[in-house]
């Protein structure tokens, strides 16, 4: 089990990029641009362990398997550096949809020019409570990334990237296949990507901002005996702080070292509240609890040890709304909640805390028409 201050996983995405056309600018009418589209990399032979992938690296979908975990936008800055142009193109997102026949990508119409050459630096979520974010690239060995103003605590993982390497098609198909990350080169530090005719496939590193807690939901053996608990949400808040601005100072470089120099939080109000997980809707089913297997829901909150000193950055409420079932699967209770505050001090960004959450009542707050009311008399 995970426990306080380990570091959470770092996530590694694959950008696609596609062929298409697009106008640009009025001299560029002319010029073929290349539409980008994102997707998790799903590297099933792959692991950690490689030799070309730094410590600690997993895939988007290997961190995030719970399929209740939303995916927010990414957001990407382009420069062009090439001939040292140093000219900063306005942001790109990529939005995760589901598209047709089952599949499921990232699509965005920001786009390259095949022979051009790029600084790539991107953020996620890409949009916020103040959609303010910025590049600052007048010093390219030190540029500075400025996330949207984001809520103290979200469902989104805050991250930044910290690496880019180019991927090339090794089969067509659809989807090809792409060269294995371990031989991308990949690598903490750069951000370069040349764009090319074909193979316009990228990968990104990225690195977390915030903490993490996660919530790891069980229900007692023996409660289960007579009752199944499904749950329908979980809310959290932070007591601390409302909105926070996050400017993260980058190191490029070629030694393969994390390129974050520096990140500066600047928080402001008093709490803030997010839903980290809501099956609550009239077509939700809802998760029902195990007795061996744990139900993750993470949260993710600006890391308690960027709080000025104050107590209260570490102190959060969780909600938790849920279905009692009798064995028959009717609802006894319905909508019932669950509110309890905790502590985690002094965390980090990247550092993960588990509570584990096990649903062990003493006692049946309601009798179920089905619950066994004739019992059997046994005589020694």
């Amino acid at each position: 089990m995970k426990r306080k201050g380990i570091a959470f996983d770092k996530i590694i995405v694959l950008v696609a990029m596609l062929m298409a056309f697009a106008a640009c600018t009025q001299d560029e009418l002319s010029v073929r641009r290349v539409p980008l589209t994102l997707m998790p990399y799903t590297p099933s032979p792959v692991t950690v362990e490689t030799r070309a992938l730094p410590d600690g690296y997993v895939p988007f979908t290997q961190l995030h398997p719970q399929p209740q975990a939303p995916q927010g936008q990414i957001g990407v800055y382009l420069v062009d550096v090439t001939n040292g142009a140093n000219k900063k193109e306005p942001l790109g997102t990529f939005t995760y949809i589901e598209q047709s026949g089952g599949k499921t990508g990232w699509v965005s119409t920001l786009g390259v020019v095949p022979g051009k050459s790029y600084k790539v630096f991107g953020f996620h979520p890409a949009k916020g409570e103040v959609d303010n974010s910025n590049l600052d690239y007048t010093n390219p060995s030190a540029p500075v990334v400025k996330l949207p103003t984001l809520k103290a605590v979200s469902e989104l993982d805050v991250c930044v990237a910290v690496g880019i390497a180019k991927g090339t098609v090794t089969t067509a198909g659809d989807p090809p296949t792409i060269t294995p990350i371990e031989d991308s080169n990949i690598t903490l530090g750069k951000f370069d990507y040349a764009a090319t005719e074909n193979d316009n496939y990228i990968y990104m590193l990225v690195d977390h901002l915030f903490s993490c807690v996660e919530f790891s939901f069980k229900i007692d053996a023996k409660y289960q005996e007579l009752r199944d608990i499904v749950l329908r949400k979980v809310e959290v808040e932070s007591n601390a702080a409302g909105q926070v601005d996050i400017t993260v100072t980058l190191n490029p470089n070629e030694l393969r070292d994390n390129p974050i120099s520096n990140v500066v939080y600047t928080y402001s109000g008093t709490s803030s509240f997010a839903t980290v997980y809501d099956k609550s809707g009239a077509t939700d089913t809802g998760d029902m609890l195990s007795t061996t297997t744990a139900l993750p829901v993470p949260g993710y909150f600006l890391p308690p040890s960027a709080y000025s000193g104050s107590s209260t950055g570490n102190s959060f409420t969780m909600k938790a709304t849920y279905d009692v079932l009798d064995k028959t699967g009717v609802i006894v209770r319905e909508g019932a909640e669950a509110t309890n505050t905790f502590s985690i001090a002094g965390m980090q960004r990247g550092q993960k805390h588990v509570i584990n959450i096990l649903v062990k009542p003493t006692y049946l707050y309601q009798l179920s028409d089905n619950d066994l009311n004739n019992p059997e008399l046994v005589f020694n």
